[in-house]
């Protein structure tokens, strides 16, 4: 196993464990800051870990890190599978509300800003939920 992460304060970070098996296999490693990274699979295959500012910080730091998310989802080719995983700090609520394609239907309690953001990121990026074992992801592509 090997570790590969992002950390540049020593306050936050995101990092990746990746098996033996596959290591072999990893084109490329992206790091865009202390709160995203990106690994790159031969298999077409881009996997996003991403921690999200809290609601207690500042706005601007909070667009910094959705503005780097879009960049890293612009950067990723057309073909290549997108996996995004990570803490988003934010709760999407139990209704859909205008996010039928990626919300899934899966939540609870009630929508907060970050929850919302989350959703219009996903929505922006064709990106859709799917659930298993209580762990949400989204993939790209999905069909209407």
């Amino acid at each position: 196993m090997e570790l590969w992460h992002s950390v540049s304060n020593g306050v936050n970070g995101v990092g990746l464990l990746v098996s033996s098996e596959l290591q072999n296999q990893v084109v490329e490693v992206r790091r865009y800051n202390d709160r995203i990274m990106m690994v790159i699979w031969e298999e077409a295959i881009a996997v996003v870990s991403a921690y999200a500012p809290h609601v207690g910080l500042g706005e601007n730091e909070r667009r910094e890190f959705w503005d780097c998310m879009d960049e890293a989802m612009r950067s990723i080719l057309r073909d290549e599978k997108v996996c995004i995983g990570g803490d988003f700090n934010g709760q999407i609520g139990k209704e859909e509300d205008g996010f039928p394609m990626t919300h899934g239907g899966f939540g609870f309690g009630s929508r907060n800003e970050s929850g919302a953001r989350l959703l219009e990121f996903a929505m922006a990026h064709d990106l859709e939920r799917f659930t298993f074992d209580h762990v949400q992801q989204w993939r790209t592509g999905h069909s209407d």
